[in-house]
């Protein structure tokens, strides 16, 4: 993914955070994956910020996953 153009790679980091996110919270699991994929450079949101993602869709603010 790393080698990816950046209009696909922004794609594929909106998805990644749209399927952990559209079953509920966060688990350990969950956590621990995305800090590997983190911490490798694959995912440019952090955790916290998916959080707040997750927050504002459980909220009713819709899902907004933008561009980074």
């Amino acid at each position: 993914m790393s080698q990816c153009e950046a209009e696909v790679r922004q794609s594929l980091e909106q998805l990644i955070v749209f399927g952990v996110l559209i079953d509920g919270d966060l688990n350990w699991l969950e956590k621990s994956r995305l800090k590997k994929m983190i911490d490798a450079n694959l995912l440019s949101y952090s955790i916290d910020e998916i959080e707040q993602i997750g927050r504002d869709y459980e909220a009713g603010k819709g899902m907004k996953i933008n561009a980074k």
